[in-house]
């Protein structure tokens, strides 16, 4: 394949998430297009979407209906000729059946047609995840051929791609494929391939956001290669499970923990203000839009009606530069406007032991959310005085270490007592 966008020596890649609808092929199509049309502009040589993207990840048993599957089909073909114009290669997901079985795909597509299939090995079957209801696992596949329909493309799950521009060349392996005890990543980097590419569907826990960073950071130091990911966005949470495209997982902790609190948010207009306004809105959060770039005085307006109606608002004080320790000059203002302290607020989470008793995929659902827990700290609430411009606040209004240290205790007593009741139901049945 050739990639005419970018210079030599050097590849541009677009990891993207696009708006989805569950189901609705048509309108992930048109978003999907959009998105490949936006990552040109930008001198994209690759797309990279998530995984099954074309239908949406939590389809359900509506993977079983034949009339959705033959619309990803018919949708994989328009986008693959929509990158004859484009010059952008793309790997998007769909469900595809071959000879009977149904695999999870992740399609590479350029020059027009569909470069090859590649079809997920592990499929996840613990917690909320039960991939194998639907689909087959293509651990040793042969390597097959789809035809469609003026061509044919090849299937298996030990395919690579070169770019003839910029020598790259590149495998895929999706999302479970990384968390496996032995990914495919690493014989595909032994036979060659410099990047790998992987479309996912990884839900938000508490902690989970920095554990799937480390492992692609790792996976990428192990192989000694470049290694893109992209996750199912927020169109994707249209059940008990929560999808944010990677994004802040660590934020997510602090809005979770003080949910349905009556807290008014500021969220900015940019890309990742409108996610994050997304998921507090579902999180039951009131949000008002704005930020230092703009908006800004609208953003502050919202929050002053909302805590002289009674309520609390929020500011976040972390930036692209990482957390900051000096009240920003709009909190100052509001606390001014309002005669409202400021209370400095911090998050942590840890993980914590599990029960032997259960495999995490069996346990009930108390214990499987306790395996991380997170708890916030309120610093001392204060109040400003005069016109002053501007002071700082101690972020430790109290010890992380000591917190973690008791809520690993707290966790542990859980665990025994929950070993202890196993003990005490298994010496009842043995007296009966």
């Amino acid at each position: 394949m050739k990639s005419p966008q970018s210079p030599p020596d050097f590849l541009r890649l677009a990891s993207l998430a696009p708006e989805l609808r569950v189901s609705d092929v048509s309108f992930n199509t048109a978003a999907i297009r959009a998105a490949m049309q936006a990552a040109v502009k930008t001198g994209a040589a690759i797309a990279l979407f998530p995984e099954l993207c074309v239908t949406g990840y939590t389809c359900g048993d509506l993977f079983a209906q034949a009339s959705l599957r033959a619309q990803a089909r018919a949708a994989l073909l328009e986008l693959a000729a929509a990158t004859k114009s484009t010059g952008i290669h793309a790997v998007v997901g769909l469900p595809l059946a071959v000879h009977g079985r149904l695999y999870n795909c992740a399609a590479v597509l350029g020059s027009g047609r569909v470069l090859g299939l590649v079809p997920k090995q592990f499929l996840p079957t613990t917690g909320e995840y039960y991939e194998e209801r639907w689909f087959t696992s293509a651990a040793g596949l042969a390597p097959l051929e789809v035809n469609l329909g003026d061509y044919v493309a090849p299937l298996s799950t030990n395919l690579l791609f070169t770019d003839e521009a910029t020598d790259c060349t590149f495998g895929v392996e999706l999302c479970e494929d990384l968390w496996a005890v032995h990914p495919p990543s690493g014989d595909l980097c032994l036979a060659g391939a410099n990047l790998i590419l992987n479309p996912s569907a990884s839900n938000e826990l508490i902690g989970k956001a920095a554990y799937r960073r480390d492992l692609v950071r790792q996976q990428s130091a192990r192989c000694l290669t470049a290694y893109a990911y992209a996750s199912a966005g927020p169109g994707e949470s249209s059940t008990d499970v929560v999808f944010s495209g990677h994004w802040h997982g660590d934020e997510l902790l602090l809005v979770s923990a003080f949910a349905g609190k009556k807290i008014a948010v500021m969220s900015s207009w940019s890309r990742d203000g409108t996610l994050m306004t997304l998921v507090l809105r579902w999180l039951g959060y009131k949000v008002s839009r704005g930020s230092s770039n703009k908006g800004g005085c609208a953003g502050l307006k919202g929050l002053v009606d909302a805590m002289k109606g009674g309520g609390a608002a929020s500011l976040a004080v972390d930036g692209p530069r990482g957390p900051l320790h000096r009240v920003k000059p709009g909190v100052l203002k509001l606390a001014q406007l309002t005669g409202c302290p400021i209370v400095p607020v911090a998050g942590g989470y840890c993980t914590l032991p599990f029960s032997p008793r259960y495999s995490p995929g069996q346990a009930p659902g108390t214990l499987r959310a306790a395996r991380a827990a997170s708890q916030s700290h309120l610093g001392k609430p204060q109040r400003t005085a005069g016109n002053v411009s501007r002071f700082n606040l101690a972020m430790r209004p109290s010890r992380p270490e000591a917190s973690a240290t008791r809520m690993k205790q707290l966790a542990q007593i859980m665990v025994d007592a929950d070993l202890e009741l196993a003990r005490r139901e298994a010496a009842a049945t043995v007296s009966k």
